[in-house]
């Protein structure tokens, strides 16, 4: 679990870690050097977490590769400190894993929430697809996602270099490199708090948005079987945009016609 400054959902998202009641598992959280009171909620939880390491650290994928280095566990999630895990989660993933020991990446389905946790889509994770996982959209929400530590070693840490797409450039690594079974089980798995401090959402200006639309365009570029793949073609207008200066009027628009997708999941 990488934390920097998550204060405000940190708790819940640690409880629904231990809360899980799961019998063999590691949990890791590496601290950014947190400034808010972070730090004093993980302490009221350190029995139950088996290594705490907080230092200065260069971004998201830099704090998840060293959580990975200092895990000794077959297989590998994490947890964003402001999502969390669905009740018994890592229970079913865990029976998938003992009867199918081949699995090299498990995903299921995550909930989009809202700050305070109201539902408000599912992700739409499907059955895995290579050419649209390459092509269309990335339908592996990390908080439904868990891989095994020992196909690392082929596939590599995650690219630190990247801000925005760092989890669908390592599941496009997994899927081109044809070596290790990509299973989905269609389950609710975690939820993923939308906000506007998030990385994914948080496009907080209009030079971030193109920034954003020019690494999700030279990733697909990278896998990319086909001359223009659609995720391409959906860039070019956020590069536009942010470009243009126009992020807050675009914002004001999704607002105004968004409205959540709300079914069941059992």
């Amino acid at each position: 679990m990488p934390v920097f400054n998550g204060d405000l959902y940190l708790e819940q998202a640690i409880q629904s870690v231990i809360n899980q009641n799961y019998p063999d598992l590691e949990f890791i959280i590496i601290d950014g050097g947190s400034t808010d009171t972070s730090l004093q909620i993980i302490e009221k939880y350190k029995d139950q977490i088996n290594v705490v390491l907080s230092e200065k650290d260069f971004g998201l994928n830099h704090a998840v590769n060293k959580g990975i280095l200092l895990s000794t566990g077959d297989y590998i999630g994490w947890l964003n400190s402001d999502d969390y895990y669905y009740e018994n989660a890592l229970i079913r993933i865990g029976d998938f894993l003992m009867k199918n020991p081949e699995t090299g990446l498990i995903y299921g389905d995550a909930a989009h929430v809202d700050a305070n946790g109201n539902f408000l889509s599912w992700h739409e994770a499907i059955p895995f697809d290579k050419s649209k996982l390459l092509h269309v959209r990335d339908y592996i929400p990390c908080q439904a996602c868990f891989f095994k530590r020992a196909a690392l070693a082929y596939i590599g840490l995650f690219d630190t270099n990247l801000k925005w797409c760092g989890d669908w450039d390592m599941w496009k690594r997994f899927a081109v490199s044809g070596k290790f079974k990509i299973e989905f089980i269609d389950e609710k798995i975690g939820a993923w708090r939308l906000h506007g401090n998030t990385i994914t959402s948080g496009a907080n200006s209009s030079k971030q948005m193109y920034l954003r639309a020019i690494e999700n365009f030279n990733s697909s570029r990278k896998y990319s079987e086909k001359l223009l793949s659609r995720i391409e073609l959906v860039q070019i207008p956020f590069m536009v945009v942010g470009f243009l200066g126009l992020r807050g009027f675009l914002k004001k628009i999704r607002d105004k016609f968004f409205v959540g997708h709300v079914e069941s999941k059992n």
